[in-house]
């Protein structure tokens, strides 16, 4: 009777051990997935950023080039020619690889190993272009400054295609992290590839 009564006494412990360990299974795989969600918000922030810095550096590229490009075609010296082409030379240097970053993060969403080396190309011959214009006394030709034209219209029809890019998106982490998914910018990015390389090929 006295071994019946202390087996009665004793209660099972399998079955709270059961449930801590199925508590403390779930709250890990929460956790884990929680940071797993993190890190892809975070990748995707990321993007985001560098889609951002890519289109700032795009329409800074195109406004100062156009300044470079209409102190060129007033210029009526050598002396004032070599003064424009040494800010244009500076919105090369610092800011025109932004337009081949834009159009290959466009592209890297249908194709992850894309590149846009077409586009750096064109900006690169653009360049060579620009500073072989008035290499000589007096003022410019006709036929530079047409080319000089040339080079005003399509670049304000370029500037105003990447001023549709919401700049202001890059520095709200939620419109960054939108950005980095694919969200509210690739269109720009591919009507300024098709502007970039309509160009290039009628040069």
């Amino acid at each position: 009777m006295e071994h019946e009564r202390k087996e009665k006494g004793k209660k099972p412990i399998a079955l709270p051990v059961t449930l801590a360990l199925l508590v403390l299974s779930l709250i890990g795989n929460v956790f884990l997935y929680s940071k797993f969600l993190q890190h892809g918000q975070d990748r995707k922030y990321d993007k985001g950023q560098e889609v951002g810095h890519a289109a700032a550096d795009t329409a800074s590229f195109y406004t100062a080039a156009l300044k470079g490009i209409a102190a060129l075609k007033e210029s009526r010296s050598q002396e004032d020619r070599a003064a424009a082409k040494f800010e244009l030379g500076r919105a090369y240097g610092a800011y025109a690889d932004g337009a081949s970053r834009f159009v290959q993060l466009g592209r890297s969403l249908k194709q992850p190993e894309a590149n846009a080396d077409d586009i750096y190309r064109i900006m690169a011959e653009d360049e060579q272009r620009l500073s072989s214009l008035g290499n000589h006394e007096g003022p410019l030709t006709e036929d530079e400054l047409a080319v000089l034209d040339s080079f005003q219209n399509r670049y304000t029809a370029e500037l105003d295609i990447i001023r549709k890019f919401n700049f202001d998106a890059a520095g709200i982490r939620s419109s960054s992290i939108r950005l980095g998914a694919g969200f509210d910018w690739p269109e720009i990015a591919e009507e300024l590839e098709g502007a970039i390389l309509q160009a290039g090929s009628a040069q």
